[in-house]
């Protein structure tokens, strides 16, 4: 399920960055060796690779909402995990990691695993324990 807003489902227009809005008629560079492959300029600027995974998933730079922030958030953990990955196979791009780690689906499990607060969600009012004497 692609999730948009905040993580909500549905569209997004992100007023940052949207995949394809710069590409050239008839070409598609982040797909040639020299960009998107092993050593290319994804692999060397994985803030931009992140920002293109995330948002033609419908997270985008300036797309609202806690789910969102945390995705935003969990650049360096990709990282350091295409890095640790880059051990068993060090022909793995970094846009090849991104896409085997099972996409927002995965992440948003790991944010809902989170606790309320850690999540960032407000408390629902006083709260009252009840003690037995």
């Amino acid at each position: 399920m692609p999730l948009g807003a905040g993580g909500s489902p549905g569209p997004y227009r992100d007023p940052f960055f949207r995949s394809g809005s710069y590409r050239q008629p008839g070409t598609a560079w982040e797909k040639t060796p020299a960009i998107g492959g092993v050593g290319g300029y994804l692999d060397r600027n994985q803030a931009a690779g992140y920002t293109r995974w995330l948002g033609d998933q419908g997270i985008g730079l300036g797309t609202p909402g806690r789910f969102a922030e945390f995705a935003r958030g969990q650049l360096g953990n990709t990282i350091t995990g295409h890095l640790a990955a880059l051990a068993e196979n060090p022909e793995l791009s970094y846009m090849e990691y991104l896409n085997s780690i099972g996409g927002l689906d995965r992440l948003y499990q790991q944010f809902r695993s989170q606790s309320p607060l850690a999540r960032g969600a407000r408390r629902q009012g006083p709260v009252r324990y009840l003690m037995e004497i």
